[in-house]
């Protein structure tokens, strides 16, 4: 049964106003996003400050592909695999008993430590 077009514009609309406003608290503090990677510790040194230009670059792409018809189901591809890669970062440290890194998923100024809530909020 194929998705009526208004749910699939919303739902569209409302992820890629998610992934830019993501993207904008990111280019606005490079640097505290970079030490948010890094405290994850999954990549290896150096990586972090490559990964923090690269992670809001890839968001303004996904939701650009999310607000242009031709290219959504390109852009819904996208945002399913980086919400399953932010999702896998965060369930590593959860089960590594990491709760106290910020998870890097708010503005500048606010930070939210890992939680279970924060797998369901990126399943939902």
């Amino acid at each position: 049964m194929p998705i009526h077009p208004i749910i699939s514009l919303s739902a569209s609309l409302m992820l890629a106003a998610i992934l830019l406003a993501a993207a904008s608290h990111k280019l606005r503090a490079p640097h505290r996003f970079a030490r948010q990677i890094g405290g994850y510790d999954l990549l290896p040194a150096g990586a972090s400050a490559m990964a923090a230009r690269a992670v809001p670059m890839v968001e303004m792409l996904i939701a650009v592909a999310l607000l242009v018809p031709m290219l959504r189901g390109w852009g819904a591809v996208g945002a399913v695999a980086l919400l399953l890669l932010y999702t896998g970062a965060i369930a590593i440290n959860l089960l590594r008993g990491r709760r106290d890194i910020d998870c890097g998923c708010s503005g500048p100024g606010l930070e939210r430590p890992l939680t279970g809530a924060l797998i369901v909020r990126n399943a939902v």
